[in-house]
């Protein structure tokens, strides 16, 4: 968890840094905050999560899977028709759970622009003792 984030904080700062002035001219600041904190959430928390719970449930799926086979044999007939259903099933839900992601990030780039915007106006605020 802590190495693949760091690594993956580490790639993603130095492309960041070099890229070009019109990059940052054309892209919101609070779009650069939205993909860090929301990439690195991912990579800390819910990838850990997912790899424990694959490796989890992977002894035993496959011992059920060998026990139906050797207890039924008719079973394996059956097999194909439950993969590919899982796998439509699966992709599915991952097309749509790739767009909610991107509809989250878009809805709170704005959010995070302003909150940027606010921070640097803060100071003029104070210094002409409004606040």
């Amino acid at each position: 968890g802590i190495i693949a984030s760091s690594s993956f904080h580490h790639d993603l700062l130095r492309s960041v840094t070099r890229a070009p002035l019109a990059f940052f001219q054309v892209t919101p600041l609070g779009r650069l905050l939205s993909r860090f904190s929301s990439d690195l959430a991912v990579t800390d928390l819910a990838l850990p999560s997912a790899i424990h719970s694959l490796s989890a449930s992977i002894l035993p799926i496959a011992s059920a899977l060998t026990l139906l086979c050797f207890t039924s044999p008719a079973a394996i007939a059956a097999l194909p028709p439950v993969m590919y259903l899982y796998y439509v099933t699966s992709t599915t839900y991952l097309a749509s759970s790739r767009e909610f992601a991107t509809m989250e990030r878009a809805t709170l780039t704005p959010l995070l622009h302003h909150l940027d915007e606010t921070m640097d106006g803060l100071d003029t605020i104070r210094t002409g003792g409004m606040a």
